[in-house]
């Protein structure tokens, strides 16, 4: 028997990466406070560049917790991503950009909880 895969799931409403990707740049702007305008432009830019694989990875979303295991996988791969990148583009260091990647990745898991 070969390895299954997650199937993509159903949504009650439309998910929007749009709305989703402003949530997480808020929430990203919100740790980082008044040095937000400084590194603004190339996080969104950042965003905006995983947008494709964000939307995916929601698709793989169940309310059933015990099917997330690919999913909770995959959010942690993101939020790693996330935290070097914000990491390299900022002069706030380290533990900003923890906190920021985990933030934003609040912010995604939120948004796709609501279109479930």
């Amino acid at each position: 028997m070969g390895k299954s895969y997650l199937s993509p799931i159903q949504m009650n409403s439309p998910f929007d990466i749009s709305a989703a990707i402003a949530q997480m740049s808020v929430s990203i702007g919100e740790v980082f406070g008044d040095h937000w305008p400084e590194i603004k432009d190339r996080t969104e830019d950042i965003l905006l560049r995983r947008s494709k694989r964000l939307e995916s990875l929601a698709r793989l979303k169940s309310n059933n917790e015990e099917e997330n295991t690919e999913f909770n996988a995959r959010m942690l791969d993101e939020e790693r991503l996330f935290e070097a990148n914000l990491h390299a583009i900022s002069s706030r260091g380290k533990a900003s950009a923890k906190r920021a990647a985990q933030a934003a990745i609040t912010a995604f898991n939120e948004s796709i909880t609501r279109a479930i």
